[in-house]
């Protein structure tokens, strides 16, 4: 009988003949008590099973939410100190950014395009202000929920079936996502009651190819984007050492010591990025800590803004090796080497494992003895996974586990074979992008970045012939930037050799490109010239070409190559 269920049609019927049933029979024993209980229990009975499946639905809809908001990318976690600067622990009070917050309220509650892209350099904080913007939208009855990687295509239906709230989505690294595209054209066909942020370090090849998508796409993201980063400056009434003492204080009340004097060096005013200034504070205050002092009054700590995040990264690496000895990782003939530990944290930012057998091969490819259920156990207790789609977390904030990457490779040309050939399409992306960002961005030390393009042209040589892969990874390169040119037009000639001669479209659009990074490197003439057909692909594809000199007025063309002259093809690297 389990599958024998009426239908509300059949309720209603029944219904109505048990109130007509005892309708009659009180009518018959002329008592109005029982033809009002026998009208009560009639409706009680019709109604029963619509609250009962809207009682259902309603459970189904909660449940479903729960998921989304425990599958989002801001889950709070803890780890070493670095993750005090984590923008979703909010140790920090949010300072500045009045006008931009203020803005992207405005975005969220009138009409207008409901994509919006924000765009700065590492550490201005742009995630810090997204996380602010979904405090202040929860408070309203908002839905916000973090999107995490791979999740682009699926999450606006997830959501809908979850709430009729209205949703902020939030799209941290916008720049490398794979399938941005399809959670675009699903906004562009249904807008309504969605708000999807976007948020990246520049606004390169990956939102052209997003701009210039149908034409319902394009008309949406017209307004998307005003061409302008996020300022470095937070707040122009607030100085840098005000920020830093401040940030020391909150994060001396998250470990529960004194708050430390603080003196900044190495910024001037309104020069230093957020995150430095922040980071800057939480070592004095690890300082403060390690030296079991109560440092008030005698005199303040000096933190050099230009090495902080050096400094930074040595309390962390106290971190880990602390850990890792507390579980008996450094024990014994088979223990691992500090070396080793440090390899094993980078290995995980460079390519994220999905699942614990990826995680263990990642491992393996770093040190056979470091692939143990030991070494798993403590990399996920170190620092736990972010998001669903992840099984272990990785060293936050960026501009540190960049830097600690680009250390660990550089010093060990073993471990770079290892981690930088032979990647699958994700985690080829995903590396790429990472060193692509760590050239673009460690401008402040030229050592850094010069290995870091090291690292990222033998990363790129290091890629198979296949065409999808070519492009996707091409796509997350950060486009202008006059530094990363030379290893995005290598890229793009060897698009072009394996693109059939036949798709005249597609080659237009790798042409134009190779168009526009000639004129930056100043061959103009190679730039606009004529166009003969390719030569072979295989004796050219993985050739340098030599750096030119810098351009000195506007490109030749700045439209789609469909209606730029022919170009650039008759030169090959």
């Amino acid at each position: 009988m389990d599958g024998l269920r009426l239908r509300p049609g059949w309720w209603l019927v029944a219904a109505g003949f048990a109130a007509l049933a005892a309708g009659v029979f009180a009518i018959a024993e002329g008592s109005v008590p029982l033809l009002l209980l026998g009208v009560l229990t009639g409706s009680i009975s019709a109604a029963a099973p619509f609250v009962t499946r809207w009682w259902h639905a309603r459970q189904a809809r909660q449940t479903a939410r729960r998921a989304v908001v425990e599958s989002s990318a801001l889950l709070r976690r803890e780890g070493g100190p670095a993750s005090l600067l984590a923008p979703d622990r909010q140790v920090v009070p949010f300072q500045g950014r009045t006008g931009e917050l203020e803005a992207l309220v405005r975005w969220c509650l009138q009409d207008g395009s409901p994509v919006r892209l924000v765009t700065g350099p590492g550490g201005v904080g742009k995630s810090r202000l997204a996380a602010e913007l979904k405090e202040l939208m929860t408070r309203q009855g908002w839905d916000c929920v973090a999107v995490g990687e791979e999740q682009e295509s699926t999450i606006l239906a997830r959501v809908r079936d979850s709430t009729t709230a209205p949703v902020l989505l939030i799209v941290d690294y916008a720049d490398t996502r794979h399938e941005l595209d399809d959670l675009v054209r699903q906004v562009a066909a249904d807008p309504s009651g969605v708000r999807v942020l976007l948020i990246a370090r520049s606004a390169g090849e990956w939102w052209q190819r997003l701009a210039v998508g149908e034409p319902h796409v394009r008309e949406m993201l017209q307004d998307a984007y005003d061409g302008i980063d996020l300022p470095v400056q937070v707040d122009s009434a607030v100085t840098d050492q005000q920020i830093v003492r401040e940030a020391a204080a909150a994060f001396a009340g998250q470990l529960g010591i004194p708050a430390p004097q603080v003196q900044l060096g190495g910024s001037q005013h309104g020069q230093g990025r957020v995150l430095d200034l922040h980071a800057a504070g939480l070592v004095a205050v690890l300082r403060a800590q390690r030296s079991q002092a109560n440092t008030t009054g005698q005199g303040p700590l000096a933190v050099d803004v230009s090495d902080v995040l050096t400094d930074l990264l040595r309390h962390e690496q106290r971190h880990w090796v602390g850990t890792a000895d507390h579980v008996g990782l450094l024990e014994g003939p088979e223990g691992l080497t500090i070396e080793v530990l440090r390899h094993v944290v980078a290995a995980v930012y460079l390519a994220p494992p999905s699942d614990e057998a990826e995680a263990r091969q990642l491992l393996a490819r770093v040190d056979p003895g470091a692939a143990t259920v030991k070494v798993l156990r403590w990399l996920r207790d170190l620092y736990p996974a972010r998001d669903t789609e992840h099984w272990v977390g990785t060293l936050q904030p960026d501009r540190m586990a960049e830097l600690h990457l680009v250390t660990e490779l550089s010093a060990s040309p073993t471990l770079t074979t290892h981690l930088l050939e032979d990647l699958d399409g994700r985690n080829a992306r995903h590396a790429i992008a990472v060193l692509a960002r760590s050239v673009a961005d460690h401008f402040s030390d030229p050592t850094v970045r010069a290995r870091a393009l090291h690292l990222l042209n033998h990363a790129i040589g290091a890629l198979p012939d296949d065409l999808e892969l070519l492009r996707s990874v091409s796509a997350v390169i950060p486009y202008p930037s006059e530094v990363l040119t030379q290893s995005d037009l290598t890229l793009l000639y060897r698009i072009l050799h394996l693109i059939d001669p036949a798709d005249t479209a597609a080659r237009s659009w790798v042409l134009h490109d190779i168009g526009m990074r000639l004129y930056r490197l100043g061959r103009l003439t190679q730039a606009i010239g004529p166009s003969p057909r390719p030569s072979t692909h295989a004796a050219h594809s993985r050739k340098q070409i030599p750096p030119g000199t810098k351009p000195s007025s506007q490109p030749p063309c700045a439209t789609p190559a469909s209606s730029c002259p022919s170009s650039a093809e008759h030169t090959t690297p």
